[in-house]
């Protein structure tokens, strides 16, 4: 855990740094751009840094308790990782982000039962 801390605080300056770089650049402009660039790496880091901490910390035979009245519902236990793909209807039709065409949308979601282990378990069912 010790060893993630610290890799967890050595990430926060970089992102720290790349925010207010971007905030000191022109809006729009290539250097904000690049700046915000580096700040979500730096951010997408810290936090995968921070889940498997989480991790961690969960004994591995635990389980988060539920009412029996929900027993016969669908139940996430851990944790589980959905990839949504999305596409137009209309044949060739593109996602056109700030004047970039992508054929297909991504979305990655982590769907945490520990803490909600129902509503996790009804959005993976």
């Amino acid at each position: 855990c010790q060893q993630l801390l610290q890799e967890i605080d050595a990430t926060l300056d970089p992102l720290s740094n790349a925010l207010k770089d971007s905030q000191d650049a022109f809006t729009g402009s290539e250097q904000e751009r690049d700046a915000l660039d580096k700040a979500y790496q730096a951010q997408q880091k810290a936090t995968d840094l921070l889940t498997k901490l989480e991790e961690q910390m969960v004994p591995a035979d635990y389980v988060t308790p539920v009412p029996p009245e929900y027993n016969d519902l669908p139940q996430l236990k851990k944790r589980a990782t959905v990839e949504m793909k999305f596409k137009k209807g209309e044949s060739g039709a593109q996602f056109d982000i700030n004047g970039v065409n992508f054929p297909e949308a991504k979305m990655v979601m982590v769907i945490d039962g520990y803490t909600a282990p129902v509503t996790g378990g009804n959005f993976v069912d």
